[in-house]
């Protein structure tokens, strides 16, 4: 399992737009958030950059240690993501813990082996799942989304997966009241997103 780990982790691949989102990030450090992506041809249409967070600490991490800084943050940003399904793996039977963090991590390679805004989606939905199994508290689900919504566009991924599980509850209770309290918790994410 953890060499499944390390293995994802360590490889890192180029992928082209690795310098648009470095080049954005830089901006922001340099000039705050822009209004407009002064790089395309729609220069002078308003533009909301919904990655501006992993931009900018994209460009934070290569700014303090170059191709150096963004391996240590995709590996942070990967180990952080990895304890997490650790946790909700718990539920498991003891054998077969490790097998299923494994494939996890084997099935996460063709995402995680870029630096792009796609790893923080892979921690989202390891801390969603982490919510979900009861490993960490409901509450913390209108902050993950908050910051998720800001990182990358997959939190509405995130929001669908928590909108199933909610309805999964609700089939298998046959109660509103079972399901309300994370039903309430997911309305309050999606605001904060």
């Amino acid at each position: 399992m953890l060499l499944a780990a390390v293995g994802v982790a360590v490889r890192v691949g180029l992928a082209p737009d690795l310098w648009g989102h470095l080049r954005f990030g830089s901006d922001i450090l340099e000039l705050g958030l822009p209004a407009e992506d002064r790089y395309s041809f729609t220069a002078e249409v308003p533009w909301i950059n919904h990655e501006w967070l992993s931009e900018l600490l994209t460009a934070w991490a290569y700014g303090a240690g170059g191709v150096t800084g963004l391996l240590i943050l995709k590996c942070l940003v990967l180990a952080l993501a990895f304890a997490a399904c650790l946790g909700w793996a718990k539920a498991a039977r003891p054998e077969l813990r490790g097998w299923l963090a494994a494939i996890a991590f084997v099935g996460l390679y063709p995402i995680a082996v870029t630096v792009r805004p796609q790893l923080w989606t892979i921690l989202g939905l390891a801390l969603l799942c982490a919510i979900l199994a009861g490993r960490l508290r409901l509450l913390w689900m209108p902050l993950v989304f908050a910051l998720w919504a800001n990182l990358h566009g997959g939190w509405i991924v995130g929001a669908g997966i928590a909108g199933l599980w909610c309805a999964g509850r609700l089939l298998d209770a046959r109660s509103l009241r079972s399901v309300l309290p994370a039903a309430l918790v997911l309305a309050g994410a999606l605001l904060a997103a």
